[in-house]
């Protein structure tokens, strides 16, 4: 029979210490060389390459917020940010090896979609409550 290994409180600390030297290390790396290859690109950008920017910065971000998690008990926070990093890291490898117009334009549909999903559904909520008048009488003119 396989012996248990208990972990304590420093084995928590251990690990999220690591995990945090890890994330300050990505982030000064994008903030010290990715983004200023990034701002020398000027000039017309096809959808593809400004859907990749827009990724970017979006991971930017995500890092940034991970840098501010530095506790154990940040656990659920770190695994929504490392789960969209997944996501990013997918989608961006998809845009890399596909260098025909489809790809940008089914993530850009599928943007779409996702939106008009959740203004359908914010105006199925609101339809459901007490009817409210959009401009009350009192502020409308005569």
């Amino acid at each position: 029979m396989a012996e248990k290994t208990i972990l304590d409180k420093t084995d928590g600390w251990s690990a999220a210490d690591g995990m945090y030297a890890g994330v300050n290390f990505i982030l000064t790396y994008i903030q010290d060389r990715v983004t200023p290859s990034l701002e020398m690109l000027v000039g017309r950008q096809t959808r593809r390459e400004q859907y990749m920017i827009g990724l970017f910065h979006l991971a930017h971000a995500w890092m940034k917020t991970l840098k501010k998690l530095n506790h154990p008990g940040d656990i659920q926070a770190l695994m929504t940010c490392s789960r969209s990093m997944v996501e990013i890291t997918v989608d961006l490898t998809h845009l890399y090896r596909d260098r025909s117009r489809n790809t940008v334009r089914r993530m850009l549909q599928f943007d779409r979609l996702q939106k008009f999903k959740q203004a359908k559904a914010l105006v199925g909520y609101y339809h459901a409550q007490s009817p409210v008048r959009a401009v009350p009488r009192s502020a409308r003119r005569s």
